[in-house]
């Protein structure tokens, strides 16, 4: 007779129950990962509102600027023509300088990285013979754009230091140096820019002179009666050029031109002056 035998018995196992400090933890890791998501959330609507206002913010700065600007540009402009006339009063065209600066510091106050805004300050402060605060304002628009054509503002302020020491007989490698530097500075980064051959040319002809080459500088003075006919700055580096060549003879109506072209700027005349007497002595 076939044996019968018993299935062995299951072991049954009761589930442990589950300790408190475990039920905790995964409690607070929910908590957390809760808080992660939704500061992680905050942030990206947080940063995106930043960017957001920012902008607004932006547009509108830039609407305030833009008449100012304008303002300023066009008073500029009026203090050269002033600058360019026969008996302008000298009060006059510190009056327009006045309304530069006023404009320049409004446009400043709201963004003082804008690169027009010192640019035009330096002007200014050059109309009103202050150059070493003309210097400093473009220098500070070349700091924030460094093709910005204060490199060429700075340049021609260094070229009437540099005729004011000469008028003492005087001169400065230093300077001669960093305004040559200026000038070609202008010149490379204005290569592209076919709308403004004239200050090119201006800039290439200040160069010569400071480079000592007066054969060169007088046939470029030739070419800039047809480029730059109304401008100072040929017969200026023309005189100078037969000053330091020792052609007094030559160099003084070529001053005078100078001084016809741009009546209120002093180291001319002075110039024309120290040449007349030195012409009168026996």
């Amino acid at each position: 007779m076939q044996s019968m035998t018993k299935p062995a018995k299951r072991k049954h196992y009761s589930p442990r129950p589950e300790s408190p400090w475990k039920r905790k933890i995964a409690v607070g890791g929910a908590i957390l990962l809760s808080l992660v998501t939704t500061v992680g959330a905050l942030s990206i609507i947080l940063y995106y509102k930043g960017k957001a206002d920012t902008g607004v913010a932006q547009i509108q700065i830039q609407k305030e600027i833009s008449p100012l600007l304008l303002h300023a540009r066009q008073n500029v402009q009026r203090a050269q023509t002033l600058i360019r006339t026969a008996g302008t009063d000298p009060q006059e065209i510190r009056g327009v300088t006045i309304l530069i600066l006023n404009s320049c510091e409004k446009i400043l106050s709201l963004d003082p990285h804008n690169e027009e805004g010192w640019r035009l300050r330096g002007r200014a402060m050059e109309y009103r013979f202050e150059f070493q605060k003309a210097a400093e304002a473009y220098s500070k628009a070349i700091q924030i754009l460094p093709s910005s054509q204060a490199n060429l503002w700075r340049g021609f302020l260094g070229i009437r230091e540099l005729t004011q020491l000469r008028l003492q007989s005087e001169d400065s490698k230093e300077l001669r140096e960093k305004t040559k530097e200026d000038l070609r500075r202008f010149v490379f980064y204005s290569q592209g820019d076919i709308s403004d051959p004239q200050n090119r040319f201006l800039a290439s002809l200040c160069i010569a002179w400071l480079l000592e080459e007066h054969n060169n500088v007088q046939t470029l003075y030739r070419t800039s009666q047809t480029i730059a006919p109304t401008e100072w700055i040929p017969p200026l580096i023309s005189a100078l050029s037969y000053f330091d060549a020792g052609n007094k003879k030559e160099a003084l109506p070529a001053f005078q031109k100078a001084g016809m072209l741009a009546p209120y700027l002093s180291e001319i005349t002075a110039f024309q002056g120290k040449l007349l007497r030195e012409g009168e002595r026996p």
